[in-house]
């Protein structure tokens, strides 16, 4: 997704959505950050408190993907001032071809890879196929 303007196409085996790993959720426990924590940097969190690993897989019931999108659409979009910390515009996103394979791994359940796709097709893909 940071790279639209100029990736068209995109195949993933058991995806999770952009930006998920570390997004709190509102049915998401809080742990203390520690320097062990798995998630290092947690959106949403209060300050030293982090969220478990895998969280997007393992309970992707938790998952708003509503919430994803538009912390997605929250950032800085690429111009030819920016070089760092930016995406290019979603718009490049509507001529993609987006593939998503859920495999027998299983680290994710449920409707994982199901919330990749509707994140995407929030940001306005028109092709994606499970």
């Amino acid at each position: 997704m940071s790279f639209s303007k100029h990736v068209k196409g995109l195949c993933v085996q058991d995806g999770q959505p952009y930006g998920c790993a570390a997004t709190r959720f509102e049915e998401d426990a809080l742990l203390p950050q520690t320097r062990e924590s798995s998630v290092p940097h947690c959106i949403g969190c209060p300050a030293n408190t982090t969220i478990m690993y895998d969280h997007c897989k393992s309970h992707a019931h938790w998952v708003n993907t509503t919430q994803l999108v538009e912390n997605a659409l929250a950032l800085p979009t690429c111009s030819k001032d920016t070089e760092w910390d930016c995406v290019d515009d979603f718009d490049g996103l509507k001529d993609a071809k987006i593939y998503l394979a859920r495999t027998e791994c299983r680290t994710y359940t449920g409707n994982a890879v199901e919330n990749t796709r509707d994140v995407y097709e929030k940001l306005g893909t028109n092709a994606t196929g499970i």
